[in-house]
């Protein structure tokens, strides 16, 4: 993980129903973001309104721990991160 950031906006409590989505994107031949939004359920309205309690990202490279440089994305890997 190269970087790491993250935006809270609401609040959340003990037994909040929490949605979790996570996108990748920024594909390149060594690196890609991961982005991520949670959001809670309102349940006292009938139509469930969501609301976003926090944002992130992380940036992520690729990394050959035993040549101790950074490698380009695996095929596998980069094919299920499109």
């Amino acid at each position: 993980m190269a970087d790491a950031g993250i935006e809270f906006r609401n609040e959340l409590f003990y037994g909040d129903t929490v949605i979790v989505s996570v996108a990748c994107a920024e594909l390149s031949k060594v690196s890609f973001e991961i982005y991520y939004k949670l959001e809670k359920i309102l349940s006292q309205i009938q139509d469930k309104k969501r609301i976003i309690v926090a944002t992130a990202k992380t940036g992520m490279v690729c990394y050959d721990y035993s040549n101790k440089k950074i490698a380009a994305i695996p095929e596998e890997a980069r094919k299920n991160l499109q």
